[in-house]
């Protein structure tokens, strides 16, 4: 009986067999303890991504928060002060031209606030500025 497994000396053949284990239960149970570990090692990098994307996620609100900072900047910025800074510039320069300064002075002070909120975002996201928004692995 060499193919059912060893058989011990004083033990009839058939008690042997009994006690030795299918080779197909052997099997499922090596594959169901491959799938327990497989299936805690996806649990494991699951958390780990989680706790990744809530860091970039984070940062990325950051980020935001300065262009939303940056936009009401600028209207507050030209509702506010608008007509002093028009008025200041009333005695150096004839009304219009005034006008116009003042318009290019905010306007490039928002521009500015929002490159620098672009650049904190993409720099929070890790990514080329055209690229696709992906984690890395």
């Amino acid at each position: 009986m060499a193919g059912n497994g060893p058989v011990m000396v004083g033990e009839p053949a058939a008690t042997a067999r009994a006690a030795a284990p299918a080779p197909a239960a052997a099997v499922a149970e090596h594959v169901a303890a491959l799938s327990q570990d497989a299936a805690a090692m996806v649990r494991q990098e699951v958390d780990a991504l989680r706790g990744e994307l809530r860091s970039t996620i984070r940062k990325a609100a950051g980020a935001s928060m300065l262009l939303g900072v940056a936009g009401a900047c600028g209207a507050l910025a030209l509702g506010s002060s608008g007509v002093l800074v028009v008025r200041v510039l009333d005695r150096f320069a004839p009304p219009r031209l005034s006008a116009a300064l003042a318009t290019c002075l905010f306007g490039a002070g928002a521009a500015l606030a929002a490159t620098h909120g672009w650049q904190t975002l993409h720099a929070a996201l890790e990514q080329p500025a055209n690229g696709p928004v992906v984690p890395a692995v």
